[in-house]
């Protein structure tokens, strides 16, 4: 059933598509309930955005404005090949603009950081419409990258793409395979969003981050920082980013932000260069923003697996 109502969603553009989540939201309806976690207390005083944007997070960001620009010139410098990709496809191999899961911005991230870095492994945890994007540059650039995928139960059809497929939950699955990341290689999470005890989340920024070797490229996605999460998430409660946000105002020399999307859309500078991305009226009415937080491990790390025991 939840893969027909996908299907009927697929005919409704997204923009209307969130209009309508909105007007729901707005007279109680909650149309992306699908679980219920009961508490004896409500969650805050006011379940709504608390930063538009952090002062401290949004200071801390800001100096990397330098090294954005230079991630968004590398995603323009594949800009034809990019368009190459349609904004909707038949092919349930192939990559589309047009989806509901990876606004366009993102899907061009993992395309020109994998044709750029061609690295030996690149590892999702949550796969689908990502699993396409970095298959199709894997192809374009002849490139030998091995794609491993943990989800235990993709939201497209990606056996055919995968070369290992670890059908379990993260919290569930060996760690060990991290270790074999190095230098070059890139990570993308896009799972629950959520950090509760021994969740997807929680592993991910306490077991599987610190043990990631230098230099490997991570992309966490719906990650709004600095600002907090939109007010129309409000319901879903997610509550990864808080996690990436201590890292960063901790001050962790461990990690690098290389691109935070959502806060490039909102830099004046950054987004004339986004907009630069998307000139072809094929691509009318694509999404052309993101929100994917990419960083970087740093190269003067511990080698992998030395601060975080198997457990």
């Amino acid at each position: 059933m939840r893969r027909r109502l996908h299907g009927l969603r697929q005919l409704v553009p997204a923009g209307p598509r969130r209009r309508l989540s909105r007007w729901l939201r707005a007279r109680g309806f909650k149309p992306d309930a699908h679980y219920t976690v009961r508490m004896e207390y409500p969650t805050s005083a006011s379940n709504s955005p608390r930063w538009n944007p952090h002062p401290e997070l949004e200071r801390i960001i800001a100096r990397g404005d330098a090294t954005y620009r230079r991630s968004l010139e590398t995603i323009a410098s594949y800009r034809d090949s990019l368009l190459e990709i349609e904004a909707r496809s038949q092919d349930p191999h192939e990559p589309a603009w047009v989806n509901d899961w990876l606004p366009a911005l993102d899907g061009a991230a993992i395309y020109a950081f994998i044709r750029r870095r061609a690295p030996a492994l690149y590892l999702e945890i949550g796969s689908g419409i990502s699993t396409r994007f970095a298959a199709r540059a894997r192809r374009d650039g002849e490139l030998d990258t091995g794609i491993v995928s943990i989800d235990p139960e993709p939201r497209a059809d990606v056996e055919a793409l995968c070369d290992r497929a670890l059908r379990v939950p993260l919290e569930l699955a060996d760690l060990s395979v991290f270790d074999e990341l190095s230098d070059g290689d890139v990570v993308f999470l896009d799972g629950s969003h959520r950090t509760f005890m021994n969740s997807d989340a929680t592993v991910f920024f306490l077991e599987v981050l610190p043990r990631l070797a230098g230099g490997v490229l991570v992309g966490v996605h719906d990650v709004f920082l600095p600002y907090d999460y939109p007010a129309e998430l409000a319901d879903r409660h997610y509550s990864e980013q808080y996690l990436l946000a201590a890292h960063l105002l901790a001050g962790n020399g461990a990690i690098e932000p290389v691109l935070p999307a959502f806060y490039a859309s909102r830099a004046p500078e950054l987004d004339s260069l986004i907009d630069s991305l998307w000139p072809d009226r094929r691509l009318d009415g694509v999404e052309p923003r993101g929100n994917a937080f990419w960083l970087g491990t740093v190269l003067d790390q511990k080698p992998p697996g030395d601060q975080v025991p198997d457990r």
